[in-house]
């Protein structure tokens, strides 16, 4: 099960035993001082605490400094610590947190696996799905468990068969995800890149839109460059991000993905100096990707 949810599960547990037993930080907004007084202090109204500090991985002073604030918490204080994204295997922290903790690495399901956890899911709600629109639905709402959960409960409850109809008219799609779907029907010359395009219009904000598609095109353009997955690693791409990028690079050719990065690079420009619509910029260049 994915962060999120054994995250909850974990809390709730603790809820139970009073109203002051969990207690949650986001470790960006802690020095390691602050940190040590929250775990050290004893709490009258709870005896046994536990307290939640998430992002963790983002503020690397603090990270550095726990294989030293750790065994200063009070007897009955329990620290669940969160990454929230990938915590560098090479330091030590990691190395302490997991010589010296219950340590749980959840990385995202495989595909296939994916689609078979949201059948099962389906089912369990009182649902159907086939294998197609269960991949359609991974595709579409992306990998996180958590929101894939609460979809399929809002579908369930719509309908009992979970339909691509009922996926695309009710579910949120994931941006990331649907950036690199955009980016495949637009150079396969595809008409469902159109409607993809206009669900994003609605959903996102231009300009984050634009930035996932420097970013995804980089990832493309070094796959078409390079096979190495040390390279990949350097650029902190995920597998699946990989996998994707490797899969379109193959399928464009390099000397499509070459103009294609032109296109955004040029796009970039326009969008810096012209003060046009950006949306119709953005679509501008999807319209010249199909061409190359």
């Amino acid at each position: 099960m994915v962060r999120q949810v054994a995250r909850q599960r974990i809390s709730d547990a603790w809820a139970q035993k009073g109203q002051h037993a969990v207690e949650e930080f986001d470790a960006t907004e802690l020095n390691p001082q602050q940190l040590k007084s929250v775990i050290a202090s004893i709490n009258m109204f709870a005896p046994e605490r536990l307290v939640v500090l998430s992002n963790v991985q983002a503020n690397k002073v603090l990270l550095a400094e726990l294989e030293f604030i750790l065994p200063e918490a009070a007897p009955g204080v329990d620290i669940l610590i969160v990454a929230d994204g990938e915590l560098d295997k090479r330091t030590k922290a990691y190395k302490f947190l997991k010589q010296s903790s219950e340590f749980l690495e959840m990385a995202l399901l495989a595909e296939a696996k994916l689609v078979q956890w949201v059948q099962n899911q389906v089912r369990a709600a009182g649902g159907s799905i086939t294998a197609q629109n269960a991949r359609f639905l991974v595709g579409f709402a992306g990998q996180d468990q958590w929101k894939l959960a609460n979809e399929i409960e809002k579908l369930v409850l719509f309908s009992a068969e979970v339909t691509e109809e009922a996926i695309k008219g009710l579910v949120e799609p994931d941006l990331q995800t649907n950036t690199f779907s955009l980016l495949d029907a637009a150079l396969a010359g595809t008409k469902d890149w159109r409607k993809l395009f206009v669900q994003l219009q609605r959903s996102a904000d231009a300009y984050e839109f634009f930035g996932l598609l420097i970013w995804q095109m980089h990832a493309v353009a070094l796959a078409a460059t390079s096979s190495s997955s040390e390279q990949f690693a350097e650029a902190k791409l995920a597998p699946f991000v990989a996998q994707k990028s490797k899969q379109l690079a193959q399928k464009w050719g390099r000397a499509r993905v070459e103009k294609a990065v032109r296109i955004i690079a040029e796009l970039d420009t326009q969008l810096k100096s012209t003060g046009e619509d950006p949306w119709l910029l953005i679509e501008r260049a999807l319209v010249r990707m199909q061409a190359v």
